[in-house]
C-alpha cells in the first residue's frame, strides 16, 4: 500500500504565479512542496472520462536542487490546489489537467486565489529514478491559469 502511495503523491516543484497590475505582467516564482490528500472521482469532462477534485496541499519551498522539500519548507506560506485532470497518474506516464482551482495563504497575510485552466502531471519512470522533483516524485506544471483574484 505504501508504494501506491507514493506513486500518487504530486510535489509541485515550482508553481508560476502570474500578477498582473493594469496592463504590465510580473511573474513571480512560488517554489512549493506537498501531498495529494483526497484521489478525486470519476467524472466527464466535455466527452472524456476524467478524474474530478483530486486535491493536494503543502508548504512553500524546494530543495537547493530544485526538489521536493520537507514541511515546513520556508516557512512562508501554505497553498491548496483541486484539480480535473484525465489519463492515468503512473510512472513513466503524465496526466492532462482540464482545470481546478488554487489558493495561497502567506505568513504576512496575502491571499491569492485563482483558476487553473490547464497543465501537466508528469511521473519518473519509476519509484527509484528522479523527474526533477526527486526521487519517485511527480513534477506538476502549469500551462494556463485563470485570472487571479487577492
Amino acid at each position: 500500500m505504501l508504494f501506491w502511495l507514493n506513486a500518487r503523491r504530486l510535489v509541485l516543484c515550482s508553481a508560476v504565479l502570474a500578477f498582473f497590475f493594469g496592463t504590465a505582467a510580473a511573474e513571480v516564482s512560488v517554489p512549493v512542496s506537498g501531498y495529494e490528500i483526497f484521489l478525486g472521482k470519476n467524472c466527464v469532462v466535455g466527452s472524456s472520462p476524467a478524474t474530478c477534485g483530486a486535491t493536494f496541499t503543502g508548504w512553500t519551498g524546494e530543495t537547493s536542487t530544485g526538489g521536493w522539500r520537507a514541511f515546513p519548507g520556508t516557512g512562508l506560506g501554505v497553498w491548496s490546489l483541486q484539480i480535473n485532470y484525465t489519463g492515468q497518474p503512473e510512472f513513466n506516464g503524465s496526466v492532462t489537467i482540464v482545470g481546478g482551482k488554487w489558493h495561497f495563504l502567506f505568513i504576512n497575510g496575502l491571499q491569492l486565489q485563482g483558476d487553473v485552466v490547464s497543465g501537466e502531471v508528469t511521473w519518473p519512470i519509476s519509484a527509484n529514478t528522479d523527474a526533477g522533483c526527486g526521487t519517485g516524485v511527480a513534477r506538476g506544471t502549469r500551462k494556463s491559469w485563470g485570472e487571479l483574484t487577492f
